[in-house]
């Protein structure tokens, strides 16, 4: 037999290193994850008790909260997501008096801001308009970062979003009692599991690396059954570990989380805006606003033939979890409802299967909103610095929204006419081509699909309105 030639010799040995480094690392993980099913976690013990979420009912409304001190939940931004940690360390950040927006000095007395509002969403709801009316108001600042998606999109520098909005300092300081900067990213409300991977990097360094193994090294069933067999377990397995290690529910390690660490965890108190609208004709909205959904037909034969797919998905993925235990701590296993929450919430991370699924099913997700603003108030409460808008509300009558949302932010309603007049034209939509109809079929399986998490709405916000959306 001839000697392999040396760069074919480079290639195995190449190939063989990064299979066995796929193969230790899921091995890692998954010991990991028997561990904490054998019972090795005492490192844990009483965690239930110390992040426990406090609930109570005042006025009809359900407000919730998370029990976690505040250097506990710096120390967990630290291991969860360090470039954030580091360029945005506001550890023993001093609030710069007189100052209304969030800013102040480093160690080496530079002047460092973040966003005192947000416009966290959602997307075909209205919030791009809302932004562009906000922006139009004398005491609101904008900067590079204020709609790049920060928080939710993977590999954005926070270096650059603390620079964009630290070099801010100077206007805000032109009158800073009254300005305060603006950010309006909207996809930043509905953490579904690719918007919300700031919190699972865990999760990222295991998956990547053992994909990459199983794709390299195996084809057909076999790379299926390494994926699934291997890759998923030992990356849930790492992310369980890694909140478990800070002393965390792993049904807290989200987004919200991270946006708070980030602040001080209470040092500093961020205004979150956020408005929902009928998430059936939303979701109508999304299918005929995006070019990639025209494979299935932008007709309402495609629409309904879209639905039932990416329904039937989650509808498939709950099944599956139905019975099982999301977290091995956890003393009982997902009831049908738990299960369907713990797709929506986890969806691609779950598995192969839930991977291949055409966009992951991101926009059906959005529209459960209830599952992200009941996490989203743990950290954020409302009225005090979260505002829910119905978007009904806002496209009925804009002047009186904003008049709420000046109220809510402590801004000075403008009285100029000009100055109203120019708001009140900024953001206006420019005249699209009317949609096609929706047929019942669609309406009757989202309505089905929707009715719980509007109703958990109510619950939440203390609103009848909200269930009118199960009466569209």
């Amino acid at each position: 037999m001839l000697p392999l030639k040396p760069s074919r010799q480079q290639k195995v040995v190449s190939i063989l290193g990064k299979a066995i480094l796929g193969l230790l690392i899921c091995a890692a993980g998954l010991i990991a994850y028997e561990s904490m099913l054998g019972g090795g976690v005492q490192h844990i013990v009483g965690k239930q008790q110390k992040n426990a979420l406090l609930a109570q009912k005042s006025e009809g409304q359900l407000l919730r909260r998370y029990n976690m001190p505040p250097d506990t939940l710096r120390t967990a931004l630290k291991a969860l997501d360090p470039d954030v940690a580091q360029h945005l360390d506001t550890d023993t950040a001093v609030p710069e008096a007189g100052f209304k927006n969030p800013c102040w000095k480093s160690g080496s007395g530079q002047m460092k801001c973040l966003p005192f509002a947000y416009i966290l969403g959602g997307f075909q709801s209205g919030a791009g308009t809302l932004y562009q009316k906000l922006a139009a108001h004398p005491d609101i600042i904008l900067t590079g970062s204020s709609r790049n998606q920060f928080w939710a999109e993977q590999g954005k520098s926070a270096e650059k979003f603390a620079a964009d909005n630290s070099q801010a300092a100077p206007q805000l300081q032109a009158d800073p009692g009254k300005r305060i900067i603006l950010e309006g990213s909207a996809s930043t409300f509905g953490f579904y599991w690719s918007a919300a991977l700031r919190a699972h990097m865990a999760f990222q360094k295991v998956i990547v690396p053992c994909t990459q193994n199983c794709t390299h090294s195996t084809k057909g069933p076999e790379r299926q059954a390494c994926l699934d067999g291997h890759c998923y377990p030992s990356a849930m397995a790492a992310d369980l570990q890694a909140a478990h290690s800070l002393n965390m529910n792993y049904d807290d390690l989200h987004l919200p989380a991270i946006v708070s660490a980030a602040y001080g965890a209470g040092t500093f108190k961020p205004k979150m805006i956020v408005l929902l609208r009928d998430p059936i004709e939303r979701l109508h909205s999304a299918f005929y606003g995006y070019a990639h959904y025209q494979k299935y037909g932008h007709t309402p034969e495609g629409f309904l033939k879209y639905v039932k797919e990416q329904v039937g998905e989650i509808k498939d993925c709950a099944k599956r979890h139905t019975g099982r235990k999301a977290d091995p701590t956890d003393s009982s296993p997902l009831d049908a409802a738990q299960a369907k929450r713990h797709c929506l919430l986890y969806f691609e991370a779950l598995g192969s299967k839930e991977e291949a699924v055409f966009f992951h099913a991101d926009q059906i997700i959005r529209g459960a909103y209830a599952v992200f603003l009941e996490v989203w108030m743990r950290y954020f409460p409302l009225g005090d610095q979260l505002l829910v808008i119905k978007s009904e509300d806002y496209f009925a009558d804009q002047q009186q929204t904003l008049s709420k949302v000046y109220k809510f932010l402590g801004l000075d309603e403008p009285v100029d006419q000009a100055l109203v007049q120019k708001i009140k034209k900024a953001g206006e939509p420019q005249q699209k081509q009317p949609r096609p109809g929706m047929l019942p079929e669609a309406r009757k399986i989202l309505k089905d699909f929707y009715k719980p998490y509007n109703k958990e709405l109510r619950e939440l916000l203390g609103d009848d309105k909200w269930l009118l959306y199960n009466k569209a």
